[in-house]
Formats: C-alpha cells, structure tokens, sequence
C-alpha cells in the first residue's frame, strides 16, 4: 500500500462509498480514519457526499452520528427513483456529483469495493482512491481503475494547495529572477 496526497485546490468534491465510512447495520460501527478525513473536508469547505446502491443504507450514516459530516446522499432508493442502475455502473457517483454541483473529473471517490471502484473509473472521476483494510484487495481494486490503493485512510494526506514549482520564462512574462534566469511560478 502507499500514502497518497489530496491536493485541496484541485479538487471540487469527495465522494465516499457508505461502507468505506461505516462497518455494518445494526450497531454502526465507524472507520475512525475516515471521520478524521470528514472532518478535515468539512473543516476546509471541500463538499463532500455519501453514495450506497442499496436501499436506506445511508440512514446508517444517522445512527452512526456521522451524516452532518455530509452534504449530500445517496442510495439505492435515489436511483429507484430516478431509473438510474447501481454499481458497477457510475450513475450513483454522477449523480452525488450533480448534486453538489462538481465535475466528476474534479471530484475524489473514495471505495472499498470492486464495483464501486469500477463506477468511479468509467465515470471519469479524477481520483478514484480504493480501500483495502483487510490487505487482499489491492491487486482486484487497481485492475478495476484504482488511482491508488490505501490499506486506511489514515494514508490520505489532505494538502490546501498544490506546491508551486519555478519553471523557465521569457524576459518581461517572469515573476522572479533566479540565478540570472527569469521564472515564473507554476502548479
């Protein structure tokens, strides 16, 4: 598995898939390493969405105390409604995108499944992370279209901007000179 960095600046949204932040139906349980990245998102105004195609699985964002963290959701009683198919297709990910007013290719997908990841990749998302705690996954998650494989999300680094880095400049367009060359800064 590797560490992976969210550059903040260049993305409009993140969509998680309802598993990668909760474990189970009953008694919730949260992924602790995904409520920080919530958090985080939340704390720095990057919109964020919750997508599950089966019925009513986003309410056990509710009773895990967890939905206020976002803004929009998604399940499988949305696409019902709206005669739209479930994973592997991406209908449910464009659609979170709709509704937080992003472009898919600006948006994260954060998934812990084959067919989500596979949504992600066909839907032209521009990130699409997998997540694969249990270490047996990865192989299956990048052959699906995984930007990156992470074992938590205690690997994503959230980053406000993205390094600017000098590059070569003709005379009177440069922003500074360096060592007698004239430069500009870039992303």
């Amino acid at each position: 598995m590797t560490t992976v960095t969210l550059y903040l600046d260049r993305l409009d949204a993140v969509i998680f898939d309802v598993d990668s932040i909760v474990k189970g139906t009953a008694e919730a349980h949260v992924y602790g390493d995904t409520v920080r990245v919530l958090r985080e998102l939340r704390l720095r105004y990057v919109p964020t969405a919750a997508v599950s195609s089966s019925r009513h699985r986003v309410q056990v964002l509710h009773s895990a105390g967890v939905a206020g963290l976002l803004d929009v959701r998604v399940d499988g009683a949305d696409l019902d409604r709206l005669g739209l198919p479930g994973k592997p297709f991406p209908a449910a990910y464009q659609e979170a995108a709709r509704r937080l007013g992003a472009r898919p290719a600006g948006c994260a997908v954060v998934e812990d499944a084959v067919a989500g990841v596979r949504a992600g990749h066909t839907g032209g998302f521009g990130v699409v992370i997998g997540v694969d705690r249990g270490g047996d996954l990865a192989g299956a998650l990048y052959d699906a279209g995984a930007t990156v494989v992470v074992s938590s999300m205690s690997d994503v680094l959230l980053v406000e901007r993205t390094p600017l880095r000098l590059v070569q400049a003709r005379r009177g367009q440069a922003d500074a000179v360096w060592n007698d060359r004239p430069v500009i800064w870039s992303q």
